[in-house]
C-alpha cells in the first residue's frame, strides 16, 4: 500500500522579551534567528503542520498594536475577525 504525505510538520518557535514580559510563537526562524530586538530565542515549543490535515483545526494569531500583545486561540469564537483592541493577522498553523 502506498502512503501519500498529505503535509509536512513544521517547528514552533519560542521566544521570550524579558522587558515586554511576553512570550512569541513562530515558524518562522527569520523573524528573529537566535534572538534580537530584545527577543531571545528559548526553544522549539512544538510541531504542527503547515497545512490542514484530517482532524486538525486553525491556530490563530491575533495581535494588539496598543499594548503590543499577541493572543493565540484555536477557538474562532474567542475574537472572530478581531475584537477587544486585536486585529485578526494570520493563521499559524494547524493543530490538533
Amino acid at each position: 500500500m502506498e502512503r501519500k504525505v498529505i503535509s509536512v510538520n513544521v517547528l514552533v518557535i519560542r521566544y521570550y522579551h524579558a522587558g515586554l514580559g511576553d512570550h512569541y510563537y513562530t515558524t518562522d526562524f527569520s523573524i528573529f534567528g537566535n534572538g534580537r530586538d530584545g527577543w531571545a530565542y528559548q526553544w522549539v515549543q512544538c510541531y504542527v503542520y503547515a497545512t490542514q490535515v484530517p482532524g486538525t483545526r486553525p491556530l490563530y494569531r491575533y495581535y494588539n498594536s496598543q499594548n503590543q500583545v499577541y493572543f493565540y486561540t484555536t477557538n474562532w469564537n474567542e475574537l472572530g475577525s478581531g475584537a477587544l483592541g486585536y486585529a485578526f493577522p494570520t493563521i499559524v498553523a494547524y493543530v490538533y
